[in-house]
């Protein structure tokens, strides 16, 4: 997943990570595939975060992270990624809310200027991809 990710465009300028030690593996194994201008922030509020929690951490963000990596856990991350989607490709929202397994990437486009204007369905799914789609 991780040289999915660095096959992806933009790169994320900040990545958000739940202080669980399974999260900070995942992102472990990704930080090579990550810029080294890639901003790490370890948050304690994100671990088991509920969807309305994720989506404060990143309307938080500052401005200046054009692309945001969010690394945390189900049920949340999915509930999100599938509240934010109002649009993008029918098959890949379907495969998303129908399962969201673990190292699974959503990626997400909002046209908005600041992160605190994202909204829920405020975004279109790029792509949805899991591990099991690279194998």
């Amino acid at each position: 997943m991780g040289a999915y990710l660095a096959q992806r465009s933009p790169a994320p300028s900040l990545v958000l990570c739940s202080t669980a030690r399974r999260a900070r593996e995942t992102l472990d194994a990704l930080l090579e595939h990550l810029s080294e201008d890639t901003t790490l922030r370890i948050d304690q509020s994100l671990y088991l975060a509920a969807p309305e929690s994720l989506l404060d951490a990143l309307r938080a963000a500052p401005d200046t992270a054009a692309s945001i990596l969010l690394v945390g856990h189900n049920p949340g991350i999915e509930q999100l990624a599938s509240a934010l989607a109002r649009s993008g490709p029918p098959d890949a929202i379907r495969r998303m809310r129908a399962k969201f397994p673990t190292a699974a990437v959503a990626e997400l486009e909002a046209e908005i200027e600041r992160w605190r204007d994202l909204e829920p369905a405020g975004a279109q799914l790029v792509e949805f991809c899991t591990p099991k789609d690279l194998v």
